[in-house]
């Protein structure tokens, strides 16, 4: 009975995506690392600039800005994953 209900809410939800007009494609499988990307180009950009207004070397900021958070989202990553969690 309830595998039942399980594939009849399945279809709806298909049926009505369909009508809605969505379709899987390509550029959703690839956008958590387009995002993972940009994320990265912020994060070095901000660390430049973080380290500009505090006195420091751009680059070494930079790079150290960028690889902590590069480092913090395939953790997060990692944690998703091993509990199952999708993108």
């Amino acid at each position: 009975m309830v595998e039942l209900l399980y594939k009849r809410i399945q279809n709806d939800v298909v049926t009505q995506s369909r009508q809605a007009g969505h379709q899987h494609c390509a550029a959703n499988e690839s956008l958590p690392y387009a995002v993972a990307a940009v994320s990265l180009v912020c994060l070095a950009i901000l660390g430049g600039v973080a380290a500009q207004v505090g006195g420091a070397p751009v680059v070494p900021g930079a790079r150290r800005v960028m690889c902590w958070g590069a480092l913090a989202m395939a953790v997060t990553s990692g944690v998703g994953a091993l509990f199952g969690t999708q993108m």
